[in-house]
């Protein structure tokens, strides 16, 4: 049992390590997004394995203090699922004299010694009582939002693949400021 259970560090230790070193140094090539905004924020609901499931597109899986919004079975027998989910995504930022971010791997700077600060960056969306992160003027609260683009602005609800109207009416960002498949789910 000990070897086998050696065998399955061994095989996980060596997957991270190749996924780590695959994601080094590569070019992004995606689209140029804006920076997310509040008012981009579209909820739905999910239907499917007789679940019932409320999300938000700005990384919010159910609902707290919404009545039935999430429930399985998805009938009356079904409970009310009353937890919240929430993504996080981290960031490795490197700044320059405490100040000036460095978003450039092969810049020089990077190899003086003692100028560089790294900044391990994680956040989630936050919830009104969850003690957000604001600015340090306190005016803006740091969260994850929703980059415009990926949904129809005019619809109250998120993109969804079953709903053609909630597609983005000129085509899904793809590369730079480029846009491809309107009226087709990405």
């Amino acid at each position: 049992m000990k070897t086998w259970t050696q065998f399955l560090a061994a095989c996980l230790w060596m997957a991270l390590s190749v996924s780590n070193l695959l994601a080094q140094n590569t070019i992004y090539t995606g689209p140029e997004d804006p920076a997310g905004d509040i008012s981009a924020i579209r909820s739905g609901y999910m239907n499917g394995n007789r679940l019932l499931l409320y999300f938000e597109n700005n990384t919010q899986i159910a609902d707290f203090p919404a009545v039935g919004t999430s429930r399985w079975p998805n009938d009356y027998t079904g409970q009310r699922m009353i937890d919240v989910a929430s993504v996080l995504v981290g960031s490795e930022v490197y700044i320059y004299q405490d100040s000036i971010p460095i978003d450039d791997l092969s810049d020089p700077r990077l190899n003086e010694y003692g100028a560089i600060d790294t900044l391990f960056f994680v956040e989630s969306h936050s919830y009104p009582d969850d003690n957000p992160d604001y600015n340090y003027d306190g005016t803006v609260e740091w969260g994850l939002y929703p980059v415009p683009g990926y949904s129809n602005e005019t619809q109250d609800y998120a993109a969804m693949s079953n709903k053609p109207e909630s597609w983005p009416p000129e085509g899904w960002p793809i590369t730079g400021f480029t846009r491809m498949w309107p009226g087709e789910w990405n």
